[in-house]
């Protein structure tokens, strides 16, 4: 099978084709659009594989070519080092890539071709910006009080109704009130998108029936519900809960080397091992998760979440420990639901 790889650019795309043997049959830089991408694969005669790393016009690439060759690869960028050592340019980098896809060295990014889901996903991403800029508004917001040396921890200062009292701490400072305006109408606007974003997410999550059944499970809101069907896309791409959570960002990693012979002193090193949580996977994911979980062990009411929360606590386990174990948990429940909603299993391309 033939490997190519395509060094994806805004402007240009640089394709590199390898034979089976490693030797390079084709090498061509053509414009960034669907025409010169199809012209070329479709000079590639036989068995073809091809790859491109995961960014902005990866899954454009992806509906473009998925009919034309046997495999498409979308692959993980940070895990491609060799492409960053030397030399580089997009022969060079391209030529690499395609080395990696022969050797079978990538490691693969997954998306669909469902329009659908597609859609939902860019709905969710788009949340989660508005989110972030509400964030850094508040943030903006408290710094020009914070700056001129006047407290302003808590929500108050968010609120439309104390607009004028805060206003007044501000006074002889007149560019510095202006600048506040500002800000409180840049964040006035971002919650009212907000608010926009959800209505439109409740209208576009109803035709996924695994939505529906997320929502009964405790701590589970719809924004927590349409994140995990947005970003898995398909139960069926985990072998096992153990991927469920390293995608998820909820998996540990351990740095454990030099092993010792005596059994007791094995014991102590394996107590002193450095356990973390991977920094791979889906933040958005772990955040939503780590949120529900929180709801379902402080605010909601009881439920076997809470229950074996509250058991971890008196086995003394700590806050952290505790509430990774529950939303690892959650993460398995919503996982199997779905499994058990979508009982066709699709063929993962």
């Amino acid at each position: 099978m033939k490997s190519i790889a395509a060094d994806v650019h805004m402007s240009s795309i640089t394709f590199t084709t390898l034979n089976e043997a490693g030797k390079i049959l084709n090498q061509k830089t053509v414009a960034t659009s669907e025409k010169s991408i199809r012209e070329y694969v479709a000079e590639i005669k036989g068995k073809k594989q091809l790859t491109f790393e995961e960014g902005p016009l990866a899954q454009w690439m992806v509906n473009i070519v998925s009919d034309d060759v046997d495999r498409v690869v979308v692959c993980n960028p940070r895990r491609n080092a060799l492409i960053y050592k030397g030399h580089s340019n997009d022969t060079v980098d391209s030529k690499q890539l395609a080395e990696l896809l022969r050797l079978g060295a990538l490691q693969e990014v997954y998306h669909s071709r469902d329009t659908k889901r597609q859609s939902f996903r860019e709905l969710m991403n788009t949340y989660f910006k508005i989110n972030q800029d509400i964030t850094r508004s508040k943030n903006r917001l408290k710094s020009v009080f914070r700056m001129k040396g006047i407290l302003c921890a808590g929500q108050k200062i968010y609120s439309k109704a104390n607009h004028d009292d805060w206003k007044k701490k501000l006074t002889g400072w007149s560019t510095t009130q202006n600048i506040a305006e500002i800000y409180w109408s840049q964040l006035s606007m971002l919650e009212n998108q907000k608010s926009v974003m959800l209505s439109e997410i409740k209208k576009q999550s109803r035709p996924f029936k695994e939505i529906k059944e997320f929502l009964k499970l405790p701590g589970v809101g719809l924004v927590t519900a349409s994140t995990f069907s947005a970003f898995i896309v398909t139960p069926w791409r985990f072998k096992n809960k153990a991927k469920v959570w390293a995608y998820c960002n909820l998996s540990l990693i351990e740095n454990d080397t030099g092993k010792k012979l005596n059994k007791e002193v094995e014991m102590k090193r394996q107590r002193k091992i450095l356990r973390r949580l991977t920094r791979d996977g889906n933040r958005r994911l772990k955040s939503v998760l780590k949120t529900a979980a929180g709801v379902a062990c402080h605010r909601a009411n009881d439920n076997d979440y809470k229950t074996m929360y509250q058991s971890l606590r008196a086995r003394g386990l700590d806050e952290s420990s505790a509430m990774l174990t529950i939303s690892r948990k959650l993460a398995c429940q919503l996982w199997g639901i779905w499994k058990r909603v979508e009982t066709n299993q699709p063929i993962i391309t």
